[in-house]
């Protein structure tokens, strides 16, 4: 049961093709601006290699996020065609769970992503990789209740070692870029287990605004 899982969400493209027992490749990739063109001539070089077509796969993953966007919304795009296309099945899995996967400890782990200026991303993890809490966008001046006792605890993301500045906490900390392709691995192997994946869809923590068209959007004619 082949299967493909992408993570697109920071700042590599993570790119893993494996079944059951078996991993045909598995490569990390760092990525320029154009996000889908990096995806797209990686993973044709990586599916070429191993002799496996899109109508041999199971299973399609991607991260859904948090992270940037434009990556998130290629790589998800991606695999729902794919899976219009073929037999497989489109499913989204947790940026935070790949990262916290991505690393060997006995701790709790903090997940930490930068957002921007003064906010994060955060979710906390239990030693075995279980979310205690949901991903949710923090200010970083405001109070913020850890969960976990700090002295076993580890912190993990590209935003750990601000985070950590500001809180004041001393101790591990895994300023990680991007997930491994082990983490990713993990997660994809978790999912495939589960009765119920998670909808290939990308999750939203910041919040915005939407304003009413201006009057010439509504009225394009002048008179």
């Amino acid at each position: 049961m082949k299967f493909l899982a992408l993570d697109l969400s920071l700042r590599d493209l993570v790119i893993v093709i494996a079944e059951d027992k078996q991993v045909f490749f598995s490569e990390n990739i760092n990525l320029n601006k154009n996000r889908a063109a990096v995806l797209f001539a990686n993973l044709d070089h990586a599916m070429k290699s191993i002799g496996v077509d899109f109508s041999d796969l199971k299973f399609i993953f991607s991260t859904v996020g948090p992270g940037n966007f434009n990556g998130i919304r290629v790589s998800l795009s991606f695999i729902r065609g794919v899976a219009l296309g073929t037999n497989a099945i489109a499913a989204g899995i947790s940026t935070m769970e790949c990262l916290a996967r991505s690393i060997n400890t006995t701790r709790n782990i903090g997940v930490i992503i930068k957002a921007y200026p003064e906010h994060f991303y955060v979710q906390w993890f239990d030693k075995m990789c279980t979310a205690i809490t949901k991903p949710e966008l923090m200010q970083i001046n405001t109070n913020i209740n850890i969960p976990l006792k700090s002295e076993d605890l580890i912190l993990v993301g590209n935003g750990s070692s601000a985070f950590a500045e500001k809180l004041g906490f001393d101790g591990q900390i895994i300023d990680m870029q991007s997930p491994t392709s082990s983490g990713l691995l993990n997660c994809a192997k978790k999912e495939i287990l589960k009765k119920k994946l998670r909808p290939p869809e990308p999750l939203y923590l910041r919040s915005f605004e939407a304003t009413e068209p201006s009057r010439w959007k509504n009225s394009p004619i002048v008179r």
